[in-house]
């Protein structure tokens, strides 16, 4: 009886530091792969950068009244070329993270701003 208990707690202790040790070797490997890629953007920088460009097409424009109209559509077809390029970049990039860059104190995370704005002005 005596030899029985002692293995029966040999093969208790081996299973659950077995069990352990498996637990924590998949969570390493395959927690790691799901963790996201953090990227930062700046979308303030690129939209203000668009705006600035707008008032000085309006400041020079003759027609200020038919050219506003215009502005403020090139304006709106520009914001919504700013969100395909941040969709189908995400679309491309399954496991990333985009934080705003003013969300960003320590910069260490990679930015994509120049990227997105390329992207969105082609895209218009």
């Amino acid at each position: 009886m005596r030899k029985t208990k002692k293995y029966l707690t040999i093969i208790i202790v081996v299973s659950v530091l077995s069990g352990g040790a498996a637990g924590m070797l998949s969570g390493h490997y395959l927690g790691g792969r799901n963790m996201p890629v953090i990227l930062s953007a700046d979308i303030k920088k690129i939209t203000d950068e668009k705006k600035q460009e707008i008032i000085r097409k309006y400041k020079d424009s003759e027609d200020k009244e038919q050219d506003g109209v215009k502005l403020e559509k090139e304006y709106a077809e520009f914001l919504n070329a700013l969100d395909r390029s941040l969709d189908n970049f995400m679309k491309k990039n399954k496991n990333v993270l985009i934080l705003r860059r003013e969300a960003v104190i320590d910069g260490k995370y990679k930015d994509i701003t120049d990227e997105i704005k390329e992207n969105a002005k082609a895209s218009q």
